[in-house]
């Protein structure tokens, strides 16, 4: 049995008659990564890239973890015929499976819109949530004298931002929003199983297009003011220098950006937060008013 990680990776390549390059090829790393694994001066691959390795290579993930159990029988040319699964020559599988959730939402969203654009004959399926028969559906009621009523309901406020300049630097002035009424109703079991607390909450209309296809214009949004702490691909209701705005906050090179989901990143490019970005709240339901 290969006592090291090294040299288990070392009998990988060889059962699956694999090169180091197509090797670290599929996994999105350097040659160099893989020889300094097999001669010992690095430890072992990551985690994630180990599992891929794996499945590349045809072998056992927990053999190539740990030494324990048997390589698992690795085909010779495993490796080729992973490279031949992955459809897309000038991007690599390793690079998405990396991407974090809301990075890969934003790929996943330009990738319809293109098919949708050039009118192939390919069908995009709505994303498909797990079933659970005990998690109530989260869903915006409007005003009415029934949903005040309703002991099962909540009501937030609807309203429109206006945010103001002032000595101090920008203060968020809540306009109430006439056409909404002011106020709409939530499920009460869906804002107790979340651990909302109504008073943090409000709803307001969408406007603009950036944030599609997955928001339109004239879309509601709810924002719980308090959670606003600043995490890697999450939408957030953001006061970016004076401008209120629905954003997708991505960590980049040290620096946070407020990303727009649509493909069109020319005329929605990123925008770098600064000392004057202020995250409102986070996107907790969005409630479309197209399909």
């Amino acid at each position: 049995m290969s006592t090291t990680y090294g040299a288990r990776l070392d009998t990988a390549l060889r059962l699956a008659k694999t090169d180091r390059q197509t090797l670290a090829d599929q996994l999105g790393i350097s040659v160099q990564a893989i020889g300094q694994v097999i001669a010992g001066k690095t430890k072992a691959l990551t985690a994630e890239n180990s599992a891929q390795a794996a499945r590349v290579l045809g072998v056992d993930g927990y053999w190539l973890a740990t030494g324990e159990g048997d390589a698992g029988g690795a085909k010779p040319g495993a490796a080729k015929v992973a490279a031949t699964i992955w459809p897309f020559a000038r991007i690599r599988e390793a690079d998405v499976l990396a991407l974090s959730e809301g990075d890969r939402t934003f790929v996943e969203g330009a990738i319809a819109l293109a098919i949708a654009q050039a009118g192939m004959n390919l069908t995009v399926a709505p994303p498909v949530a797990a079933e659970r028969n005990d998690e109530p559906s989260g869903h915006i009621r409007p005003a009415s004298i029934e949903a005040a009523n309703d002991p099962d309901y909540v009501a937030i406020r609807k309203m429109q931002i206006k945010i103001s300049a002032g000595v101090a630097g920008y203060s968020i002035d809540p306009e109430e929003d006439q056409g909404g009424g002011g106020i709409v109703f939530l499920p009460r079991i869906w804002v107790e199983r979340r651990q909302l607390l109504a008073h943090a909450l409000f709803a307001t209309s969408t406007r603009g297009m950036s944030m599609f296809p997955r928001v339109h214009e004239g879309d509601t949004v709810v924002v719980n003011t308090a959670d606003s702490r600043q995490r890697n691909g999450e939408v957030f209701a953001v006061n970016h220098e004076g401008e209120f705005t629905i954003k997708r906050l991505l960590r980049r090179v040290n620096h946070w950006w407020l990303y727009s989901d649509n493909p069109d990143q020319a005329n929605f490019p990123p925008v770098m937060c600064t000392e004057r970005t202020q995250m409102i709240g986070k996107v907790v339901l969005l409630q479309a008013e197209q399909l």
